[in-house]
């Protein structure tokens, strides 16, 4: 397969690596770790107790007599899957985002695997999630760690635009309930003694993803790489980079994180550790782009980057060429640190997958051919 068809060159390296020079390709005898470490516990203003306390206390300030009863919108909850086969139903509710690692806490370390203190030497991982009330849960056993009131999900943000006289009163409506909801919000913040915004304006998360090709020794954009944008602790939105690496965002308000999970609907790529879709936080609490360039053999994400790149020409791009695609729909790519094994183990029962890339000496035009 000519892969110039597919490797495209983008001319600014970012800021994660030397801005004057390439980085020189390495091949490493064993992967490169990088752990996320978890921070302190972060207050929880959205809490339906702390929510209700928020807008008893605006009514009280506002003289009214008192504050609605708030409802439950959203559940925080810690799923406890005991085998691959649960695990599975997790991971096919694709309108779930789940975390390995709890998302009421600061993030100390970006990185790209996360040690649960409380299941250290065990394969299946808690899986964490904020979900709403109503939705329909897979049969996985859970625990509910909270309940929650957050308008935003249903609420979107309104810019100032020139609406159609039709829809001048939907727009007031939606303005109205965005004023509340920040007052509310900003109450709630100031009652666990959360950090509050000094700047309410909204700004648009975005940046690019790219990856050292060391065959060519360029530097390309990665394409179809789920990105999600993780704001007010439990809100959670998810778009695709482009084909020039680049992912944007609605506005929004607020700190963001920034993180990546290696899976598309077709396929996925299974983390070293655990069963779990391998995993990449990649910038957090911020208020800026991120630009990710993967530039290190050896490590965990430039591998799941290597795997990816190659997964998603294979199921979205080469049929473009005249190479059909998979007719298998949920394919399991698990990488490997057995350096001196054979790349494409097919069905391996044992470990729940159905492709190994042992890969750690490979370069990226080995990996994209296996």
């Amino acid at each position: 397969m000519n892969n110039r068809h597919v490797l495209l060159v983008l001319p600014v390296l970012l800021a994660s690596c030397n801005e004057d020079e390439m980085p020189q390709p390495q091949v490493e005898t064993q992967i490169e770790v990088k752990q996320i470490v978890l921070g302190e516990r972060l207050p929880n203003p959205y809490s339906l107790s702390v929510m209700q306390k928020a807008a008893d206390e605006l009514s009280e300030e506002s003289s009214l007599k008192s504050a609605q009863m708030l409802q439950a919108t959203h559940r925080y909850l810690r799923f406890a899957p005991r085998d691959t086969a649960e695990l599975d139903k997790l991971e096919a509710d694709t309108s779930i985002f789940f975390y390995s690692y709890p998302m009421d806490y600061d993030i100390a370390q970006e990185g790209d695997i996360y040690t649960d203190p409380a299941k250290p030497d065990g394969i299946l991982k808690y899986m964490y999630c904020a979900v709403e009330v109503d939705h329909k849960l897979p049969d996985v056993p859970y625990e509910v760690l909270d309940d929650l009131y957050i308008l935003e999900e249903t609420n979107v943000f309104v810019e100032n635009e020139e609406n159609d006289d039709d829809e001048d009163i939907e727009t007031s409506n939606k303005s109205t309930r965005n004023s509340y909801w920040e007052e509310l919000e900003t109450k709630a913040m100031e009652l666990v003694g959360a950090e509050v915004p000094m700047n309410k304006s909204s700004w648009r998360p975005q940046g690019n993803i790219t990856y050292l090709d060391n065959t060519l020794y360029q530097q390309i954009p990665l394409e179809g790489v789920p990105v999600r944008c993780r704001k007010s602790i439990f809100v959670t939105h998810q778009c695709c980079t482009d084909a020039k690496g680049h992912f944007s965002f609605g506005k929004l308000r607020g700190y963001v994180t920034y993180y990546i999970r290696w899976s598309r609907d077709h396929f996925k790529i299974r983390g070293h550790e655990g069963l779990s879709v391998a995993e990449s936080t990649i910038k957090t609490h911020t208020k800026k782009s991120a630009d990710y360039f993967i530039c290190y053999q050896g490590s965990i994400a430039w591998e799941c980057a290597s795997i990816f790149r190659a997964a998603h020409f294979y199921y979205y791009k080469a049929s473009n060429y005249g190479v059909s695609s998979p007719s298998k729909k949920s394919l399991t790519i698990r990488p490997s640190t057995k350096p001196d094994s054979r790349n494409g183990c097919y069905n391996n029962h044992v470990w729940g997958s159905d492709v190994h890339i042992f890969c750690i000496k490979d370069n990226s035009a080995k990996i994209f051919c296996t």
